[in-house]
């Protein structure tokens, strides 16, 4: 009797063991799928940057190109107009 009472203890333990074990099997999962989620993002923000600092180096570089052209432009008015005279 009260061997199948200490086997009857001992089984309850086991399960109980088992769910616990499933629990944090679970959590560890949501953990890791989280974690997962967050370097993905860090990713993401990070490749959102890179293309945000080569549109403005892009940027950049056109407008030094707008500004030489506008000179140039400048510089056949002043031509065009010497011409007129």
């Amino acid at each position: 009797m009260q061997e199948e009472l200490r086997q009857k203890e001992l089984d309850t333990l086991d399960n109980a063991n088992h769910a616990t074990k499933k629990q944090i099997n679970g959590f560890v999962f949501e953990i890791s799928s989280e974690f997962k989620n967050i370097e993905n993002s860090i990713k993401q923000k990070e490749n959102e940057f890179k293309i945000m600092t080569l549109i403005q180096k892009e940027m950049k570089e056109l407008n030094i190109l707008k500004n030489k052209l506008e000179a140039k432009i400048l510089k056949i008015k002043k031509l065009y107009e010497q011409a007129n005279f």
